[in-house]
């Protein structure tokens, strides 16, 4: 047997030569596409309805014919065949004979391809089980999980979800990276659970949609996800507790969902205290006759340290939930009570 098949000249034969295979195989830098003959020695195979099964096994036993033609052939015919021959194909990619295990990947691999959905999903599926061609399997176990994060982007937004970045992948696909779910939820916690499965998600705002602790458990699934904002769900400190065990380098933040409307310095006053900023209108705080310059010192009786603090009480509290606040302005000191507003979406959604 030659280097090169005398059949074809722009065809190199794999059969006989295992060493040069063996190495491309541990490269994992085998072809990916399929050789095509020249048309003046096979002309290109028509569709002839399903293959029987001694059909399909003598067309694999072909792939380690001898004769380049024969050989081209059976590639051709099980390139017509469906997913029922899929798992034959996997067990001679998996062979020891290197011609026939190499077409055989292939063919799967020109399935992979395919635009049926489902057929391409298949195939995909038996590659990335395959234990003899590792670069094979990695790769496809990825197209697997883009393909599978897609579905899950569309479903994300037909329930409600807001995609307010989206990213290409290396494949070519749309993914989410900043995602905000908000009381247009429609899928409650199992339509959360798609969520789980945007795998480049990294921004996640969740505001006064319809979860649980349920919800919330399946983005410990999430590799890249750097902060979460809970506000006004379900969700309980025990929940985020578990979540950031799981999650140690996210930013995870728990609020029942209360707006006072003030914006602060997070040093506070020389004494303590949480010193306002700005008041925004038509909020809890200006309603509250809060002003610029105030210095917030007690939140219900409790000494305020800083403006973490202050926002470390008010996370606890539900919008319409009443509060009294110590202010001091100027020299003097008085007690106001506030009744919480909620955020609205365009302040989540800068």
């Amino acid at each position: 047997m030659s280097w090169f098949d005398s059949q074809s000249p722009t065809t190199v034969a794999i059969k006989g030569r295992l060493p040069l295979l063996a190495v491309a195989a541990a490269l994992g830098c085998l072809p990916m596409v399929i050789a095509v003959a020249e048309d003046k020695i096979l002309p290109a195979a028509v569709a002839e309805g399903p293959l029987s099964k001694q059909e399909v096994e003598n067309f694999l036993q072909d792939l380690d014919h001898d004769q380049f033609v024969i050989r081209e052939n059976a590639s051709r015919k099980l390139l017509l065949a469906g997913p029922e021959v899929f798992d034959l194909l996997a067990a001679t990619a998996d062979d020891v004979k290197p011609e026939a295990a190499s077409r055989a990947l292939q063919v799967l691999l020109a399935k992979s391809r395919s635009e049926n959905h489902a057929e391409a999903v298949a195939a995909l599926q038996r590659v990335a089980e395959l234990q003899n061609w590792p670069a094979h399997r990695r790769a496809a176990e990825q197209r697997m999980d883009s393909m599978a994060e897609q579905i899950a982007v569309a479903e994300v937004q037909r329930l409600g979800g807001l995609a307010r970045e989206l990213r290409k992948n290396v494949h070519g696909d749309s993914v989410i990276a900043r995602l905000h779910i908000g009381e247009d939820w429609q899928g409650g916690n199992e339509g959360f659970k798609q969520i789980g499965r945007l795998k480049s998600l990294e921004f996640l705002t969740v505001y006064y949609a319809d979860i649980s602790d349920e919800a919330i458990a399946t983005l410990a699934e999430l590799p890249r996800l750097q902060q979460v904002q809970l506000y006004g769900t379900d969700a309980t400190l025990e929940g985020v507790a578990k979540l950031r065990a799981k999650l140690p380098q996210t930013d995870i933040q728990l609020r029942k969902g209360a707006l006072l409307g003030v914006r602060g310095s997070i040093a506070g006053g020389i004494h303590g205290g949480a010193l306002v900023d700005e008041v925004q209108p038509n909020t809890a705080a200006q309603r509250a006759g809060l002003q610029n310059g105030d210095l917030i010192i007690k939140f219900n009786g409790n000494p305020i340290a800083d403006f973490n603090g202050l926002t470390d009480h008010i996370s606890r509290f539900k919008p319409s939930e009443k509060a009294k606040l110590t202010v001091r302005r100027g020299g003097e000191e008085f007690e106001t009570e506030v009744e919480f507003g909620r955020w609205r979406v365009d302040q989540f959604e800068q």
